[in-house]
């Protein structure tokens, strides 16, 4: 037991010293969430129908207002943003934004809209276009994050091109309204992905936990362990400690990754 705390102590050490040297992350208002809802489930990329609800109060209360990245202006303005596009997120988290008039930011999978997914090792259902329609007519603005959900740092061109530049023309087709950003797939990214998106037409991009400028913008991801205090400390006094959580839970979807190069996946999800 000893031995097992022992190397456990040295595997997050071992992480928080890269982290404190490889950290480019700027002191941006954006928070980044997943899925909201209240099913069993041992993924930590999510909160709780109440756990969001007392975030979205707390936020409120401290006189901070949600936005979508678009209409981001002052310094009060925290930037909601939500990746992945799962059905909780109209079924969950739009009442609870229509309830303190705030907008939110939905980077969607194109080619699994109105799908269950197959590129995670969860089954859930993502939105259909229909909700996602009815939240574009609301203020909620919507980018995209690719056409399935992939690493598209080692895609060959006409792969990424897909992914980039395919999802943008789908997402915009469907709703009838430009497509201005994207979203990095487990927030990877590279110099070619950057290019890409560059080329494909989009005014930004957005990772996670590390910043490379106007075409990966870091955000503070938001987890099913977050409160309103872990919040106040993202975003008002600039935590250490939470910016290293954020890095370390970014780096573990290294296995999902790994994952889907193992055992790969058709794309497009089942309908």
């Amino acid at each position: 037991m000893l031995r097992l705390l022992g190397l456990t102590g040295l595997y997050l050490c071992g992480w928080y010293m890269f982290w404190r040297f490889t950290d480019r992350r700027p002191a941006g208002n954006i928070l980044a969430f997943h899925d909201i809802n209240d099913k069993l489930d041992l993924s930590i990329t999510r909160n709780s129908v109440k756990g969001f609800s007392e975030i979205m109060e707390y936020l409120a209360a401290t006189g901070f207002r949600g936005t979508s990245l678009a209409d981001q202006a002052t310094e009060t303005d925290i930037a909601l943003t939500f990746d992945d596009g799962w059905s909780g997120i109209y079924e969950s988290a739009f009442p609870i934004l229509r309830k303190h008039g705030f907008t939110a930011t939905v980077f969607v999978i194109s080619d699994y809209v109105g799908k269950t997914s197959t590129w995670d090792y969860k089954r859930e259902s993502h939105m259909t276009w229909s909700q996602i329609r009815e939240l574009a007519n609301n203020g909620i603005e919507i980018g995209s994050h690719g056409a399935n959900h992939i690493d598209i740092r080692n895609l060959d061109n006409k792969s990424l091109e897909y992914e980039v530049s395919g999802s943008k023309e789908t997402i915009e087709n469907k709703l009838g309204k430009p497509v201005n950003c994207f979203s990095y797939p487990f927030g990877r990214y590279d110099n070619r992905a950057i290019e890409a998106v560059k080329k494909a037409g989009y005014e930004k991009a957005y990772a996670l936990s590390t910043d490379g400028g106007a075409y990966a913008i870091a955000r503070r991801g938001v987890y099913l362990y977050d409160t309103p205090y872990s919040i106040n400390r993202k975003l008002m006094k600039q935590s250490g400690l939470e910016q290293c959580k954020d890095y370390i839970n970014n780096s573990l979807a290294g296995g999902t990754i790994t994952l889907r190069k193992l055992f790969p996946k058709k794309a497009g999800g089942k309908a």
